[in-house]
């Protein structure tokens, strides 16, 4: 799927990239620092279209990429029985080992497959 080019502003240094895929390097199961083992509420599994944290299953609308690290995902989820769309943006530390949501300021780190 190709992929629409939309500008940023000035500052912001690169070109988003509006898409309906997660990136490979978001992909995988990412859980709170040191608790890849252990059952945690923190745990987050991103896939190639869906997202889901603890209690919540989210299917992606749009991901929008502003370059290798950083992507805001709007999905819509079901929690409960609710259904709501809800939109995050994830950014990865610069060696790809740990994921920072950055709505919420919690760090996950990615665990083994």
């Amino acid at each position: 799927v190709p992929a629409d080019t939309a500008a940023t502003p000035a500052n912001s240094g690169s070109v988003a990239q509006v898409q309906s895929v997660i990136p490979m390097q978001f992909q995988g199961e990412w859980n709170g620092l040191g608790l890849c083992d252990t059952p945690s509420d923190g745990r987050l599994d991103i896939g190639l279209d869906r997202i889901q944290f603890h209690e919540s299953f989210g299917n992606v609308q749009e991901v929008i990429t502003q370059g290798d690290a950083r992507m805001t995902v709007t999905a819509e989820y079901n929690s409960e029985g609710e259904i709501f769309t809800r939109t995050d943006t994830l950014e990865l530390s610069s060696d790809g080992s740990t994921l920072t949501h950055i709505e919420t300021d919690a760090v996950r780190e990615r665990c083994p497959s």
